[in-house]
């Protein structure tokens, strides 16, 4: 019979989370299990999904009451993270809770594995023997201590407060009836084996000891990318990139990258209409995704807000950096990043200064040795990281 594992993909809005569980979930297959994924939103899951044969389900849909006061808790811990989307309301953590326990019960598991899955996690905490994975970056997977550290490193809050907080989040779990699930908010992060898919650089709780590092995610391969279409004989600075509107002024970085030297392909999937295409002689903006697992090794330097799942093979192929952060975990690692002068961080607001920093990612000596030194470092660094993570879970599985 064939092992089953299902992937969870719970929290989160960065479609980043779909190249995950695509490629965790081919690693999966490739060993013959049978591969079940539970997404927020199947209508928006890639169509490679289907084609590759991995399954998806709905994951619980339950209404989150707003807070009493008006506005979230101010992030401070992922504690305060786990309070803002959803534990702060013992109703709704007793409804989550039972809804993730049915829905699993249901599958039957031999193995999960959480992708920034709190709920489903610690609905999995308690009774049923399957093998319990979490995979994810260090903002979804903290460093553990009590009370569990703080990532507002400019203004941190009294360990005192941050100790009330998980005190109250613990006591609605408790009486949503999963006492035994857990007694302090690092048990409702433990699980039978956890993979830190990042690298130490990129730690925002900076270098734990005693800690594997299994290097960022690949870039999924086969996702039906648009291929850039480069000048080949051009000697050009190749720049790539991928950014939201929203964040950032377009017009302003599409002005800044057309007075360089230099070529430039964004991928900027809700770019405007009068922003799409090739804006200036040697600008382009894409609206469809971008196949960067065939692109980035073309690039120079690269643009995005700081999310791992480019910025990390990124840095391992020694890319420059232009970093342009627009919440709190991009701005956790943008600032790691910095610190160890690894890339060029800049509020994405300060439009003003978007020639200046393309310039300073373009020729700064500093930046570039470091980035050498780093790539050397990771130059035998084992590749394909979803296999290896998948392979020592199918392990534990095989011992059991």
């Amino acid at each position: 019979m064939k092992k089953k594992i299902t992937i969870i993909w719970e929290q989160g809005g960065n479609f980043g989370h779909y190249a995950t569980l695509y490629n965790m979930g081919k690693a999966a297959l490739a060993l013959g299990a049978e591969v079940i994924c539970i997404v927020p939103n199947p209508d928006a899951v890639p169509a490679h999904f289907r084609i590759a044969g991995i399954d998806y389900l709905q994951s619980p849909l339950i209404a989150l009451p707003p807070p009493k006061s008006g506005k979230p808790t101010t992030p401070d811990n992922f504690a305060s993270i786990l309070w803002n989307i959803g534990f702060r309301d013992a109703t709704y953590v007793r409804q989550a809770l039972q809804a993730w326990r049915k829905l699993l019960d249901s599958i039957a598991p031999d193995a999960i594995i959480f992708d920034f899955s709190p709920f489903a996690q610690c609905a999995a905490r308690t009774g049923k023997p399957w093998l319990t994975c979490a995979i994810g970056n260090s903002h979804a997977l903290p460093a553990l201590a009590t009370p569990l550290p703080s990532i507002r490193f400019w203004s941190p809050s009294p360990a005192s407060a941050l100790l009330d907080l998980e005190t109250k989040l613990i006591r609605h779990i408790q009486q949503a009836g999963f006492a035994d699930a857990a007694d302090t908010v690092q048990d409702v992060l433990r699980v039978d084996f956890q993979a830190l898919i990042s690298l130490q650089e990129l730690d925002i709780y900076h270098p734990r000891d005693m800690h594997e590092y299994w290097g960022p995610l690949e870039l999924p391969s086969g996702s039906n990318g648009v291929a850039l279409n480069w000048r080949s004989a051009s000697k050009e600075t190749r720049i790539a990139g991928y950014l939201r509107a929203k964040h950032f002024d377009l017009p302003a970085l599409a002005a800044a990258l057309a007075t360089l030297k230099a070529e430039s392909h964004l991928a900027v999937p809700d770019a405007p209409v009068g922003m799409q295409g090739q804006v200036a002689a040697n600008v382009h903006v894409h609206t469809q995704p971008v196949d960067f697992n065939i692109e980035l090794p073309k690039a120079d330097v690269v643009i995005s807000h700081g999310g791992t799942g480019l910025v990390g093979p990124a840095l391992m192929q020694g890319k420059a950096q232009l970093l342009l952060p627009s919440q709190m975990e991009q701005f956790a690692i943008s600032r790691r990043l910095a610190e160890q002068k690894l890339a060029i961080v800049l509020d994405p607001k300060a439009s003003a200064q978007y020639g200046a920093a393309l310039q300073a990612t373009i020729a700064n000596p500093v930046l570039r040795q470091n980035l050498d030194q780093l790539r050397r470092k990771y130059a035998n660094h084992p590749p394909r990281t979803s296999e290896r993570v998948v392979a020592r879970l199918w392990q534990l599985l095989e011992a059991r």
